[in-house]
């Protein structure tokens, strides 16, 4: 699970890799944003087009991740893809919340994905997504060694936090955007030493914000959860195909 708040005054020993900078590539204009129901930003239109956003559409779906986690989520769910991975710098600004930060990583991730598409005027959806863990006001990135993986578990032992996942959803050609954030609690059981080094061992942590996967053998730690499930192994399935039919994508073959 790639799972992310980051105050000024809090430290960043936590932080790995788990902020980033947007990048915005020339050719996208600027849209205005509302709020919608669920924590949703839908972003209207710009003036210039003739798609209607309640009008379905067949569109291509571009996955701006390398994460096997994401990408089997969409596949066991039924979407047919493209991965375009994105790199991105995922220090954690001054002062950025875990919301703010997750939010800023997906929509980096989402355009520079876009602006190497070619043709540029393919009708596609870009997919950026970013998922953090997030304990009292810090945020948890990828562990850096063994030793920094034990003592984020340490410390999540016993203890409830959350996952929160930022995505950012691009409509090409015409630029039209939507995003959202999500966020599930979730609860830890107490941790011995000897099962955290045990885990470790496994070298399941390393690639994962947080330390470890509930997907996974840490799902044996985790005796509950408030929220998305599919959000704390990366991917929040439900609030990314609301916000999918809100672009008109249909997954009609």
């Amino acid at each position: 699970m790639r799972c992310g708040v980051c105050l000024a005054s809090i430290p960043n020993r936590w932080s790995g890799s788990s902020g980033g900078a947007g990048v915005s590539p020339a050719g996208f204009g600027n849209v205005a944003s509302q709020k919608s129901p669920a924590g949703r930003r839908r972003h209207k239109m710009p003036s210039n087009t003739s798609h209607s956003q309640n009008v379905q559409t067949k569109m291509k779906l571009i996955l701006a991740s390398s994460s096997p986690r994401r990408a089997e989520i969409l596949r066991e769910a039924g979407f047919s893809f493209e991965i375009r991975a994105a790199q991105v710098d995922e220090t954690v600004l001054p002062g950025e919340t875990a919301e703010e930060m997750v939010s800023r990583l997906a929509e980096a991730k989402a355009r520079v994905a876009a602006a190497r598409i070619r043709p540029a005027n393919e009708n596609c959806v870009v997919i950026g997504a970013d998922t953090s863990v997030e304990l009292n006001g810090e945020i948890f990135g990828k562990p850096r060694d063994a030793a920094h993986a034990c003592e984020m578990l340490t410390a999540l032992s016993e203890r409830t936090h959350r996952v929160l996942t930022g995505l950012f959803l691009l409509r090409l050609p015409d630029g039209v955007t939507g995003s959202a954030t999500e966020s599930t609690s979730v609860t830890f059981a107490p941790l011995v030493r000897d099962e955290i080094e045990a885990y470790v061992a496994s070298r399941e942590p390393f690639d994962k914000a947080g330390s470890y996967a509930i997907q996974g053998r840490a799902g044996r730690y985790i005796p509950k959860i408030e929220g998305c499930y599919f959000n704390v192994v990366g991917l929040p399935l439900a609030k990314l195909y609301a916000l999918l039919r809100e672009l008109g994508w249909s997954n009609q073959e």
